[in-house]
């Protein structure tokens, strides 16, 4: 008997310690999102696509279209219906912070969601000129700092160490699972007339299915049921590939966990620096959503949809004087259900301590330092002066908590620079 229930008082212990509950008496305090861009054309136009003249009218490559603004605009309906009077009903720059990548389709994504957002009136002829190649002027209705260049793949290859590591995995992992499928990629380069060489081609194919069907335009006869499955299946697997490794999953998703994990503390500890904000959102890609659950050591119930999005929901106890963080995630905007995001460790919901104790090793607030990356291939979102670096700065109570995860390094050696250049000025003028 005392045998039981030493199980019993280890097996709660345990789970009060995962923290998988809700406190009955809390109040959302803060919002970070995380949005995939909407519908947008294909990479590559297949030769035998029957829908090329349409992609290259919409605009190619990778351009957000019609459709997927009209996702975004839907997508920003549901937020308002979910958060209803969280936030106020015309926009307040400081209440509300937007962020993407500097692609247009990043930043169609932002404008056309916080449209939907506010409930400004949209026609047709809105959703058909806020797509396509350029970002009009009359579709920036919102401020949008357009520097997180580290939420898109193609950053990735200025990291010097990142690119050593995937010589080393990538390559060789896509060449057995190339020769693992060969009949079925050389099954692909008859039908889609597009010689398949490389296992990541599969994604190409993918995406360009992806496009039809939220087009509602007929798929080819040759994508069968059947076919549709293992391209899935290949398509899930390259992304298993690219974030095999540990160190990978952080250089590629850390980063952006930073941001996020930052401006969660920053918000909860040093109010009167944010005290207006209530939600920030990050608008981004699918490798952006991939390499930052990677990073969080979840995985999603399936490849992230057009306008997917991850919410963090930052609690505060009133009796407890205490803070909770929730993780969400809606795969597509033809759903208005959110689902709990476990996080392993935490459960639906934990403390914040908690959160930031178990993510925190895997962010990277020092992309460059961390990657080893040229000063000349350096992104511009680096600066001191920019919106991002002055609303979410590293603080010593986080780098204290989390000293392994090397946080704060960056802002000390900037702080120490500036000393011994102010005491070197002194000592001049004396």
């Amino acid at each position: 008997l005392q045998r039981m229930l030493n199980s019993f008082f280890f097996a709660l212990l345990f789970t009060l310690t995962k923290c998988d509950f809700e406190p009955s008496d809390h109040k959302l305090h803060y919002v970070v999102g995380l949005v995939r861009h909407g519908t947008a054309t294909p990479g590559v136009l297949l030769p035998n696509d029957p829908y090329t003249d349409k992609w290259i009218e919409l605009g190619f490559p990778e351009k957000l279209t019609p459709v997927g603004s009209l996702q975004h605009y839907r997508l920003g309906v549901h937020l308002r219906r979910h958060y209803q009077d969280f936030t106020s009903d015309i926009f307040n720059p400081e209440e509300v912070f937007l962020m993407s990548t500097p692609r247009s389709r990043a930043q169609l994504a932002a404008h056309n969601t916080m449209a939907g957002y506010y409930g400004l009136p949209r026609k047709k002829e809105d959703f058909d000129r806020c797509s396509g190649m350029v970002v009009e002027a009359s579709c920036e209705m919102f401020p949008l700092d357009t520097s997180a260049t580290f939420m898109h793949r193609e950053e990735w290859t200025n990291c010097t160490k990142l690119r050593a590591i995937n010589r080393r995995t990538i390559g060789p992992s896509r060449t057995i699972a190339f020769q693992d499928n060969q009949d079925f990629f050389e099954k692909l380069s008859k039908v889609t007339g597009f010689r398949m060489t490389n296992f990541n081609e599969a994604r190409i194919v993918h995406e360009a299915l992806e496009t039809m069907l939220a087009y509602g335009f007929k798929i080819p006869d040759w994508a069968n049921l059947q076919l549709l499955k293992q391209l899935k299946k290949l398509y899930i697997q390259d992304y298993d590939i690219v974030f095999a490794e540990q160190e990978q999953r952080r250089l590629t998703g850390g980063p952006t966990l930073h941001i996020i994990l930052n401006a969660l503390l920053q918000k909860a500890y040093y109010p009167e620096k944010n005290n207006h904000l209530k939600m920030t959102m990050l608008f981004g890609h699918t490798s952006s959503m991939m390499s930052l659950t990677k990073a969080m050591g979840v995985n999603l119930p399936q490849t992230p949809g057009w306008a997917a999005n991850i919410l963090f929901e930052l609690y505060k106890s009133e009796t407890r004087d205490e803070y909770f963080v929730k993780t969400l995630y809606k795969n597509s905007t033809y759903t208005d259900t959110f689902v709990p995001l476990r996080i392993p460790g935490c459960g639906d919901m934990c403390t914040l301590e908690r959160y930031l104790d178990l993510l925190a090793p895997m962010a990277v607030p020092n992309y460059q330092e961390a990657c080893h990356v040229p000063v000349e291939a350096q992104p511009t979102w680096k600066g001191e002066s920019t919106p991002l670096r002055q609303r979410f700065r590293t603080t010593t109570q986080l780098t204290e908590k989390t000293e392994e995860a090397n946080y704060g390094k960056a802002d000390k050696k900037t702080k120490k620079a500036k000393k011994a250049k102010s005491s070197k000025k002194q000592k001049k003028q004396l």
